[in-house]
């Protein structure tokens, strides 16, 4: 759709269900991305050298990160969603890439399969959300904790 594309610079993809095999590969002036929660897969190479894309946000809808999705990008940061399976070489290239939030608990991040050529990933600081539970009223919130920053309330 977008392969070799050098003027796209911000895309918002509402009520797109799926994105196929290298729609924005090698888009050098895409910095900017949103999804939606309808999304539900991305294309192997999706993403792949979109060197000017420093931040993604992936929804929780989206259960499998493909092959090479992000392969070669400038990503700094990730959010993933509540993703099950990191297939190989998804980030692989991603030299910049620094931090790694999970939108679940430790455990749940624990269980995610994370194939091969994916080091810098794995080497990134990640963090977690955290469920507190009030008792007396049954009411629980949510905050997340990362290693550079205060605690966040995100919702109750």
């Amino acid at each position: 759709a977008f392969y070799d594309c050098s003027s796209l610079a911000e895309i918002n993809l509402v009520n797109v269900k799926t994105i196929g095999n290298r729609a924005f590969y090698n888009n050098t002036s895409l910095s900017s991305v949103v999804f939606s929660d309808t999304l539900s897969s991305i294309g192997e190479y999706g993403f792949y050298g979109c060197s000017s894309l420093k931040s993604i946000t992936l929804p929780d809808s989206l259960k499998v990160v493909s092959s090479h999705l992000f392969n070669g990008s400038g990503l700094e940061h990730v959010e993933l969603g509540r993703v099950n399976s990191i297939q190989q070489y998804a980030f692989n290239g991603c030299s910049s890439l620094k931090t790694v939030f999970f939108r679940g608990d430790y455990k749940q991040a624990e269980k995610i399969i994370i194939s091969g050529n994916n080091e810098r990933l794995e080497e990134a600081s990640w963090s977690y959300e955290y469920v507190f539970y009030n008792f007396y009223d049954f009411g629980c919130f949510f905050m997340r904790f990362a290693s550079s920053r205060l605690p966040v309330v995100l919702s109750f």
